[in-house]
């Protein structure tokens, strides 16, 4: 892409049991051979109505507080990387 100068990529997870998720997407720009700029994401989180105390009492579903990705869902972030090879 853009003469090999651009890099898109997509890593996901996704787990239905656990009713949670997690999304790196990444870009890399190289803007010459020395410079390189970088932005990745990292998305998590937990989807569905699994909150509710009965739901979790009866073990229908997890509590989503508590699987490998939905403790982390305020944390999702993006960081920007710009980088020189010398």
């Amino acid at each position: 892409m853009m003469n090999e100068a651009l890099w898109l990529t997509w890593f996901s997870y996704f787990s239905p049991s656990d009713q949670d998720y997690y999304f790196r997407p990444k870009m890399v720009y190289a803007y010459s051979d020395e410079i390189r700029f970088e932005l990745t994401a990292n998305i998590l989180g937990a989807y569905g109505d699994n909150n509710d105390e009965s739901t979790i009492r009866d073990g229908m579903f997890p509590n989503y507080l508590n699987t490998m990705f939905g403790q982390f869902k305020d944390d999702s972030n993006i960081n920007f990387t710009a980088r020189y090879i010398f």
